[in-house]
Protein backbone atom coordinates (compact mmCIF):
# COMPACT_ATOMS: atom_id res chain seq x y z
CA UNK A 1 0.00 0.00 0.00
CA UNK A 2 1.15 3.53 -0.74
CA UNK A 3 -0.30 6.98 -0.29
CA UNK A 4 -0.22 9.91 -2.69
CA UNK A 5 -1.11 13.41 -1.57
CA UNK A 6 -2.78 15.76 -4.05
CA UNK A 7 -0.98 18.77 -5.51
CA UNK A 8 2.39 19.15 -7.19
CA UNK A 9 4.23 19.53 -3.89
CA UNK A 10 3.06 16.10 -2.81
CA UNK A 11 3.51 14.18 -6.04
CA UNK A 12 5.77 11.61 -4.38
CA UNK A 13 4.14 8.46 -3.07
CA UNK A 14 4.54 7.66 0.61
CA UNK A 15 5.46 4.04 1.20
CA UNK A 16 4.53 2.85 4.71
CA UNK A 17 7.54 2.71 7.02
CA UNK A 18 8.31 2.20 10.68
CA UNK A 19 11.23 3.87 12.41
CA UNK A 20 12.27 1.89 15.48
CA UNK A 21 14.59 3.87 17.73
CA UNK A 22 16.49 2.63 20.78
CA UNK A 23 18.58 5.07 22.79
CA UNK A 24 20.94 5.47 25.73
CA UNK A 25 19.29 8.09 27.91
CA UNK A 26 16.39 7.65 30.32
CA UNK A 27 15.03 11.20 30.10
CA UNK A 28 16.13 13.53 27.29
CA UNK A 29 16.17 11.05 24.42
CA UNK A 30 12.95 9.41 25.55
CA UNK A 31 11.08 12.70 25.88
CA UNK A 32 12.46 14.03 22.60
CA UNK A 33 11.56 11.01 20.47
CA UNK A 34 8.12 10.71 22.05
CA UNK A 35 7.56 14.37 21.19
CA UNK A 36 8.62 13.65 17.59
CA UNK A 37 6.23 10.68 17.54
CA UNK A 38 3.37 12.87 18.75
CA UNK A 39 4.20 15.50 16.13
CA UNK A 40 3.34 13.10 13.29
CA UNK A 41 -0.32 13.71 12.35
CA UNK A 42 -2.70 10.91 13.34
CA UNK A 43 -3.88 10.57 9.74
CA UNK A 44 -0.45 9.11 8.91
CA UNK A 45 -0.68 6.35 11.53
CA UNK A 46 -1.03 3.59 8.93
CA UNK A 47 1.79 5.03 6.82
CA UNK A 48 4.52 6.41 9.05
CA UNK A 49 5.20 5.14 12.55
CA UNK A 50 7.99 6.28 14.81
CA UNK A 51 8.47 3.89 17.72
CA UNK A 52 10.74 4.89 20.64
CA UNK A 53 11.80 1.53 22.06
CA UNK A 54 11.55 1.18 25.83
CA UNK A 55 14.69 0.27 27.71
CA UNK A 56 14.91 -3.26 29.05
CA UNK A 57 17.37 -2.43 31.83
CA UNK A 58 19.09 0.45 33.59
CA UNK A 59 22.23 -0.06 31.48
CA UNK A 60 23.08 2.67 28.97
CA UNK A 61 26.06 1.23 27.10
CA UNK A 62 25.85 0.89 23.29
CA UNK A 63 25.58 -2.89 23.67
CA UNK A 64 22.61 -2.44 26.02
CA UNK A 65 20.94 -0.15 23.47
CA UNK A 66 21.36 -2.78 20.74
CA UNK A 67 19.91 -5.36 23.12
CA UNK A 68 16.89 -3.10 23.74
CA UNK A 69 16.19 -2.88 20.01
CA UNK A 70 16.89 -6.56 19.36
CA UNK A 71 14.54 -7.59 22.17
CA UNK A 72 11.76 -5.43 20.77
CA UNK A 73 12.23 -6.74 17.24
CA UNK A 74 12.10 -10.33 18.51
CA UNK A 75 9.04 -9.68 20.68
CA UNK A 76 7.11 -8.04 17.83
CA UNK A 77 8.47 -10.43 15.18
CA UNK A 78 9.83 -7.55 13.10
CA UNK A 79 12.74 -7.76 10.68
CA UNK A 80 14.77 -4.66 9.83
CA UNK A 81 14.35 -3.91 6.13
CA UNK A 82 13.26 -1.11 3.81
CA UNK A 83 9.87 -0.99 5.55
CA UNK A 84 11.16 -1.29 9.12
CA UNK A 85 14.13 0.95 9.81
CA UNK A 86 16.13 0.24 12.95
CA UNK A 87 18.25 2.86 14.74
CA UNK A 88 20.33 3.05 17.88
CA UNK A 89 21.04 6.55 19.20
CA UNK A 90 24.25 6.66 21.21
CA UNK A 91 26.79 9.19 22.46
CA UNK A 92 30.54 9.07 22.21
CA UNK A 93 31.18 10.04 25.83
CA UNK A 94 33.77 7.49 26.98
CA UNK A 95 32.49 4.54 24.95
CA UNK A 96 35.04 5.01 22.15
CA UNK A 97 38.00 5.12 24.51
CA UNK A 98 40.10 2.69 26.54
CA UNK A 99 38.61 -0.65 27.51
CA UNK A 100 35.22 0.23 26.02
CA UNK A 101 36.60 0.48 22.49
CA UNK A 102 36.57 -3.27 21.86
CA UNK A 103 32.99 -3.57 23.07
CA UNK A 104 32.00 -0.70 20.81
CA UNK A 105 33.63 -2.42 17.82
CA UNK A 106 31.46 -5.47 18.53
CA UNK A 107 28.36 -3.27 18.60
CA UNK A 108 29.28 -1.69 15.26
CA UNK A 109 29.74 -5.13 13.69
CA UNK A 110 26.44 -6.39 15.11
CA UNK A 111 24.58 -3.35 13.78
CA UNK A 112 26.02 -3.89 10.31
CA UNK A 113 24.92 -7.52 10.35
CA UNK A 114 21.38 -6.57 11.43
CA UNK A 115 21.08 -3.50 9.14
CA UNK A 116 20.71 -1.23 12.15
CA UNK A 117 21.80 2.37 11.61
CA UNK A 118 23.99 3.99 14.25
CA UNK A 119 23.02 7.56 15.07
CA UNK A 120 25.61 9.22 17.25
CA UNK A 121 26.44 12.53 18.85
CA UNK A 122 29.87 13.69 19.92
CA UNK A 123 30.09 14.14 22.81
CA UNK A 124 26.41 13.72 23.78
CA UNK A 125 22.79 13.95 22.68
CA UNK A 126 22.59 17.36 24.36
CA UNK A 127 24.61 18.75 21.44
CA UNK A 128 21.73 18.00 19.06
CA UNK A 129 19.23 19.64 21.39
CA UNK A 130 21.45 22.69 21.79
CA UNK A 131 21.60 23.05 17.99
CA UNK A 132 17.92 24.03 18.13
CA UNK A 133 18.95 27.26 19.84
CA UNK A 134 22.56 27.98 18.99
CA UNK A 135 24.87 28.02 15.98
CA UNK A 136 27.80 26.45 17.81
CA UNK A 137 30.00 26.65 14.72
CA UNK A 138 30.19 30.42 15.27
CA UNK A 139 31.34 30.12 18.88
CA UNK A 140 35.01 30.64 19.74
CA UNK A 141 37.54 27.83 20.18
CA UNK A 142 37.30 27.88 23.98
CA UNK A 143 33.56 27.29 23.82
CA UNK A 144 33.97 24.44 21.34
CA UNK A 145 36.67 22.78 23.45
CA UNK A 146 34.47 23.03 26.53
CA UNK A 147 31.57 21.58 24.56
CA UNK A 148 33.67 18.69 23.26
CA UNK A 149 35.10 17.89 26.69
CA UNK A 150 31.65 18.32 28.23
CA UNK A 151 32.96 18.33 31.78
CA UNK A 152 30.87 18.48 34.92
CA UNK A 153 29.58 21.91 35.92
CA UNK A 154 27.73 20.55 38.95
CA UNK A 155 26.86 17.20 40.47
CA UNK A 156 24.00 16.60 38.02
CA UNK A 157 25.00 18.69 35.04
CA UNK A 158 27.61 19.02 32.31
CA UNK A 159 28.74 21.91 30.14
CA UNK A 160 26.28 21.06 27.36
CA UNK A 161 23.39 20.46 29.75
CA UNK A 162 24.06 23.82 31.37
CA UNK A 163 24.22 25.58 27.99
CA UNK A 164 21.05 23.85 26.85
CA UNK A 165 19.16 24.86 30.00
CA UNK A 166 20.31 28.47 29.61
CA UNK A 167 19.31 28.72 25.95
CA UNK A 168 16.15 26.63 26.19
CA UNK A 169 14.88 28.71 29.11
CA UNK A 170 12.17 26.26 30.13
CA UNK A 171 10.67 25.66 26.67
CA UNK A 172 8.71 22.45 26.14
CA UNK A 173 9.80 19.78 23.68
CA UNK A 174 6.97 20.88 21.39
CA UNK A 175 8.50 24.37 21.28
CA UNK A 176 11.96 22.87 20.76
CA UNK A 177 10.74 20.77 17.84
CA UNK A 178 9.38 23.88 16.14
CA UNK A 179 13.05 24.91 15.70
CA UNK A 180 14.04 21.68 13.92
CA UNK A 181 14.93 23.35 10.62
CA UNK A 182 17.29 25.69 12.49
CA UNK A 183 18.82 22.70 14.30
CA UNK A 184 19.53 20.84 11.06
CA UNK A 185 21.32 23.86 9.61
CA UNK A 186 23.41 24.29 12.77
CA UNK A 187 24.27 20.59 12.97
CA UNK A 188 25.31 20.59 9.30
CA UNK A 189 27.71 23.47 9.92
CA UNK A 190 29.33 21.56 12.79
CA UNK A 191 29.52 18.35 10.80
CA UNK A 192 31.26 20.15 7.93
CA UNK A 193 34.20 20.71 10.28
CA UNK A 194 34.92 17.03 10.96
CA UNK A 195 35.52 13.77 9.08
CA UNK A 196 31.99 12.44 8.78
CA UNK A 197 33.20 9.13 7.34
CA UNK A 198 34.01 8.12 10.92
CA UNK A 199 31.22 6.82 13.15
CA UNK A 200 32.68 8.85 16.00
CA UNK A 201 34.42 11.93 14.54
CA UNK A 202 37.08 13.68 16.60
CA UNK A 203 35.14 16.93 16.82
CA UNK A 204 31.65 18.15 17.66
CA UNK A 205 29.19 16.11 15.60
CA UNK A 206 25.63 14.83 15.59
CA UNK A 207 23.71 12.71 13.08
CA UNK A 208 20.29 12.75 14.77
CA UNK A 209 19.04 14.91 11.91
CA UNK A 210 19.16 11.82 9.64
CA UNK A 211 16.01 10.54 11.34
CA UNK A 212 14.30 13.88 10.75
CA UNK A 213 15.33 13.84 7.09
CA UNK A 214 13.62 10.48 6.59
CA UNK A 215 10.41 11.96 7.98
CA UNK A 216 10.81 15.06 5.82
CA UNK A 217 11.15 12.92 2.70
CA UNK A 218 7.82 11.35 3.64
CA UNK A 219 6.13 14.75 3.87
CA UNK A 220 6.32 15.10 7.66
CA UNK A 221 7.62 18.65 7.53
CA UNK A 222 9.02 20.24 10.67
Amino acid sequence: MSFKRSGSRYSQKIVPIRLLIAYEGFVDEKEYFHAIKNFIPKRFDSLIQLIPVDKTSTASSPSAVVNDLSAYLKKENIKVNSDNLGFIVIDRDHWSKGTHQRALSTVIQECRQKNIDIICSVPSFDLWLLCHYLDISCEDDTYKINALNNGKTSRNSTFLKSELAKNRNGESYDELISKTEFAIKNASKLNDQVNTELIFPNGLYTSVYKIIEILNKNNIIF
